[in-house]
């Protein structure tokens, strides 16, 4: 079932005026459980080689946040940036997980806390899988952390007053996960 896409049209807006200028697609998620999931893939420009893709959907019911946090963390959208040469501009039905893997990644993730009652907030590290299999054949990387830059690209003011957080989905290999887990986000933050 799809929910109303409550705030797709203002995240739509916030990364169009953050990134201005690229041509642009969606990639239309067909069937939805909790939440509707699109992602939005920005294309490189000459200025800034590198894609963008972002969620919209996940903002559209809260996150189940603990009680213990007293900031509204509730609500968030996820994006990620990859090399200019990634072979996206072609995407078809049937690529390659070597080509589309940030994309499933970025579905899995945007409908994670709301499949399992549960948060997704800066430094948050989620494996892929109890032994951090990598993504795809050719990928060492076997889990993410999320990142938050504050600023624009990491809070957007709805037009009712609520918060979004904007979070970067960054692929680590298993050994940055574990280094963040022992030494804490800021550290890994720093050497990345």
């Amino acid at each position: 079932h799809d929910r109303e896409r409550v705030y797709a049209p203002e995240v739509e807006a916030h990364f169009e005026a953050l990134f201005p200028g690229r041509k642009t697609g969606v990639l239309h998620e067909i069937m939805s459980d909790f939440v509707h999931i699109d992602i939005h893939v920005m294309h490189p420009t000459a200025d800034q080689p590198c894609w963008v893709l972002y969620t919209t959907g996940m903002s559209d019911l809260p996150m189940t946040q603990p009680k213990q946090v007293k900031e509204d963390l509730t609500r968030a959208e996820l994006y990620m940036l990859l090399p200019g040469d990634w072979p996206l501009e072609d995407l078809k039905p049937d690529a390659p997980a070597e080509v589309c893997w940030p994309i499933v990644l970025m579905q899995f993730l945007a409908r994670f806390p709301h499949a399992y009652k549960t948060w997704l907030a800066y430094g948050h590290t989620v494996p892929n899988g109890p032994d951090y299999a990598p993504f795809a054949d050719d990928v060492g990387f076997g889990g993410v952390v999320l990142n938050w830059g504050g600023g624009p690209l990491g809070t957007l003011e709805a037009q009712d007053g609520q918060r979004l957080l904007l979070y970067g989905v960054i692929p680590c290999y298993k050994e940055e996960i574990e280094y963040k887990l022992k030494y804490g986000m800021d550290k890994l933050d720093a050497l990345l």
